[in-house]
């Protein structure tokens, strides 16, 4: 055992040697050697791993981590979308990711505390730079050494990285990483034609869906309810009885319905947290009289229902005046169809990550996908705001080895983040957003304009954009 940790230990240090000795050379002789030129994504994946092990631990976990990389260095930007399965090489890393990376482990090069060297280059918070005569010199060297080339071509990829590695630690915290995402979103979109919620029978999607909501309903009452957006996009089907998967999609919609009703109808008393449950669900404190009708006056204010396939009936019912004044609107094509908002054919880029997490081939229509949108900069514009994807699974307990989030004793739901295929998706979801914004009056003067194009827009591929009590209303007999 002694052995095997001197082992560990003697590969960590020639790794660091290696890189050091790669980044003075270029330094010195204004090139990038060899060793950065011939194999890019492994020394960029060395560059990671001896800078994350020079800052040390806090509190017992790596100061240098995904989460802080992502949530305090790389961000406005220098931000990096996916940073951490680019970092585990499962998609590629684009020159700029590469630039913004360098500068981070060149400018946080070792963690010093109050130890700082004489005549250092530290920041605020106890780092010392690499000792170079210009840090953006060596910067762009490096980066010449590692992409040589401009436009799309200009990516890497870090070598796979698998669960048991390097960044095991990491990955054991993608739920902690997970729940600040879901907590700190503007808008969280769950889509899917087939499967619109995750669970191993429909009894049990309800019960998950309404622990979440009800954490979140706990999570803004403490913030003084914040303008959170709740979007579901669906597709109603054709409701022909003769057309291929109509009953699967009515029943996608329909059992969506119903969670969302459930709300209205189920009080708790219970004031610990069930067992099994994770950090991501902490409470269930819904016991005073009243606050049901607190947690169903929440919701309703705050969900949109996107839809597909709403008849023209129903469209006269619920926005019959709004429809005529959409139709006159001239609009520019954009490039975003009902594929980008509701995908039925698995995008190539998503098609690698979702064998993996569901073990087999999978259409887009039969996956379930969250999309979290998180407004950074405080205004309409639309560059400053995050779009991260996720796609989930039920799973049995024990058929997995990747972190997950316990649903039953039995059952836990697997996930895994995405990268968007192309600009063409984001754009979409940005529709969704402000469409979304408009239908709950949640617009100003500036962005009114803005909000009413892109409901437009969301008619002309196909879709309509609904509050709660309009689409609970499709379901009811007397509509």
């Amino acid at each position: 055992m002694g052995q095997a940790r001197v082992t560990q230990r003697s590969a960590a240090d020639e790794q660091a040697e290696r890189v050091v000795r790669a980044l003075e050379e270029t330094d010195r002789t204004g090139r990038a050697p060899a060793s950065i030129r011939d194999e890019p994504g492994r020394f960029l994946r060395d560059l990671y791993e001896v800078w994350h092990r020079q800052g040390g631990k806090e509190g017992g976990r790596p100061r240098n981590s995904i989460r802080k990389m992502r949530d305090q260095w790389l961000v406005g930007r220098q931000a990096v979308p996916s940073l951490h399965p680019k970092l585990m090489g499962r998609i590629k890393v684009t020159r700029a990711d590469a630039r913004a990376l360098i500068d981070l482990f060149l400018t946080r090069w070792r963690y010093a505390g109050s130890n700082v060297p004489p005549h250092s280059a530290t920041t605020q918070d106890g780092y010392v730079a690499f000792a170079a005569a210009d840090l953006k010199r060596l910067r762009d060297l490096v980066l010449a050494g590692l992409i040589k080339t401009t436009g799309r071509a200009a990516t890497l990829q870090l070598p796979l990285q698998s669960d048991n590695g390097a960044l095991v630690e990491e990955t054991r915290q993608r739920w902690v990483d997970i729940e600040k995402v879901v907590n700190e979103c503007d808008a969280l979109i769950t889509l899917s034609r087939h499967k619109i919620a995750v669970g191993p029978s429909p009894w049990q999607t309800i019960g998950n869906i309404w622990h979440m909501l009800n954490h979140l309903y706990e999570y803004d009452q403490a913030r003084g309810f914040p303008e959170r957006m709740l979007i579901w996009v669906i597709d109603l089907g054709s409701r022909e009885v003769e057309q291929p998967n109509a009953f699967e999609e009515f029943y996608n919609a329909g059992l969506l319905a119903l969670q969302l009703a459930s709300f209205a109808n189920f009080d708790t008393n219970r004031k610990d947290n069930p067992p099994g449950r994770p950090t991501l669900l902490p409470s269930l404190t819904i016991t005073e009289s009243g606050r049901r009708d607190e947690l169903w006056r929440w919701i309703a204010e705050r969900t949109v229902i996107v839809v597909q396939n709403l008849r023209l009936e129903e469209i006269k019912v619920f926005h019959g005046e709004e429809e005529e004044r959409i139709r006159s609107l001239r609009l520019k094509d954009v490039g975003v169809t009902a594929e980008h908002l509701l995908p039925s054919t698995t995008p190539r880029a998503w098609g690698r990550e979702l064998r993996r997490l569901y073990g087999k081939e999978i259409s887009a229509s039969d996956a379930t996908f969250t999309v979290f949108i998180h407004e950074q900069s405080g205004d309409a514009d639309d560059q400053h705001r995050t779009i991260r994807y996720f796609a989930h699974t039920p799973l049995r307990r024990g058929h997995n080895t990747r972190p997950t989030l316990q649903m039953t004793a039995d059952w836990v739901t697997r996930s895994q983040e995405l990268m968007a295929p192309d600009n063409n998706y984001n754009h979409a979801f940005r529709l969704v957003f402000w469409a979304s914004r408009y239908r709950l009056s949640w617009v100003d003067e500036k962005t009114e304009s803005l909000s009413w194009e892109a409901l437009a827009y969301l008619r002309k591929i196909g879709f309509r954009v609904l509050d709660l009590p309009s689409f609970l209303k499709i379901f009811s007999a007397e509509n």
